[in-house]
C-alpha cells in the first residue's frame, strides 16, 4: 500500500488569460475519474463533472498519463473600477452573465457590489442535450434540484427554456465544486459519505424525482413516499416531497390525492411558489385552488 499522499498542487497550475488558476492531474496507472473526483473534491460522485469538463466521452478508455483538467469555483475580491457586468465578461465570456453572478451571490441588485466583498465565481462544463431531455431534467442531473433550471437557462441567454433542441451544447454552470483542503492517501479506500441518520429518505427523494421527470409516474411516488418513511428533517426536502407527490398524483388522475399532497406541502411552506415554465396548467390550476383555500 502506497503511504505517500497526492498533492494537490503537485502537478502544476497554468493561469489563463482571464486570470483564471487551473490545477491538472496526470491520471496514474490503475486510478479512475471517481478516484480522482475523490482526491480533489472528496467526492467520487464529482466524477461526472470532471468527465464533462474534459470531453471524455468514456470514462473508462483514459490512458494513464492523460492530464485532467480539474475545475473550481473562484473567490474573487472586488476592486475599485468593478462592476458585475465587467467581471462577467472577464471570467464568464460575456457581460450578460452579471444576472447570473447576482443570483448566486445573493444581491440584490447589480449595484450591491461593494469593494473588498468577496464573491463567488462559478465555472462551467458543457452538455449535449440529448432527446427527451428537457432544461429540469438536466438542472436534475447536475443540481439534484430540477427547480434550478432557470440558472441554466439564464447562463444560456434562453428566451424560452423549453424550446431547446437535442443535439444543441449548451454550459452548466458550477457554483459550488470547489478544491478539498485535504487529500486521500493513495492505496486507501475512501470512506462512504454517509448521510446523517435523519436524511436516510434523501436519496429515495432524488430517485423520485428523476423517476417523475422520466415520467414513471407510479414508480416515483413509491420512492417518495419511501423517502418519507425512511426519514427526512429538513423542510426543503420534505416540502419538496410533497410537491412532487402531487404532481405524480394529478398526473395520473388522482386529483384528490394530489390536492391532499399540495395540502401537506404548504403546510410546511406557506409560500410556496410553482414556476409555470415548467409545471402544467392542470397542476398548476390545482395548487392554485389548494393555496386560494387555505388563504380563506
Amino acid at each position: 500500500m502506497y503511504k505517500k499522499f497526492i498533492l494537490l498542487v503537485s502537478l502544476f497550475h497554468l493561469v489563463g488569460s482571464v486570470g483564471w488558476s487551473m490545477t491538472y492531474h496526470a491520471l496514474r496507472p490503475g486510478e479512475t475519474l471517481a478516484d480522482v473526483a475523490n482526491v480533489y473534491y472528496g467526492d467520487q460522485d464529482r466524477a461526472i463533472f470532471l468527465m464533462q469538463y474534459n470531453r471524455i466521452p468514456d470514462p473508462k478508455k483514459i490512458q494513464p498519463g492523460t492530464k485532467i483538467g480539474i475545475p473550481t469555483i473562484i473567490r474573487y475580491t472586488v476592486k475599485e473600477g468593478d462592476t458585475l457586468a465587467k467581471i462577467a465578461h472577464r471570467f464568464l465570456g460575456d457581460r450578460r452573465r452579471y444576472r447570473v453572478l447576482a443570483s448566486i451571490n445573493h444581491l440584490d441588485s447589480p449595484q450591491a457590489l461593494s469593494i473588498g466583498s468577496r464573491i463567488k465565481i462559478p465555472f462551467d462544463i458543457p452538455h449535449i442535450v440529448k432527446r427527451g431531455e428537457s432544461l429540469a431534467m438536466i438542472a436534475n442531473r447536475y443540481y439534484g434540484d430540477p427547480d434550478r433550471f432557470d440558472l441554466i437557462a439564464s447562463y444560456n441567454f434562453m428566451t424560452d427554456p423549453r424550446a431547446i433542441k437535442p443535439g444543441t451544447e449548451i454550459l452548466i454552470p458550477i457554483v459550488n465544486l470547489e478544491i478539498a483542503a485535504k487529500s486521500t492517501p493513495l492505496g486507501q479506500s475512501p470512506k462512504a459519505l454517509l448521510l446523517p441518520e435523519e436524511q436516510l429518505g434523501f436519496p429515495w427523494l432524488e430517485k423520485g424525482i428523476h423517476l417523475y421527470l422520466a415520467g414513471e409516474y407510479r414508480t416515483a411516488l413509491q420512492s417518495l413516499m419511501e423517502a418519507l418513511k425512511r426519514g427526512l428533517k429538513r423542510e426543503d426536502d420534505i416540502c419538496k416531497t410533497y410537491r412532487f407527490l402531487a404532481y405524480c398524483h394529478i398526473a395520473l388522475g388522482e386529483r384528490n390525492l394530489g390536492k391532499r399532497a399540495f395540502e401537506n406541502a404548504l403546510a410546511i411552506r406557506p409560500s410556496l411558489k410553482l414556476d409555470p415554465t415548467y409545471i402544467s396548467p392542470k397542476i398548476m390550476a390545482i395548487f392554485e385552488e389548494v393555496q386560494a383555500k387555505k388563504k380563506r
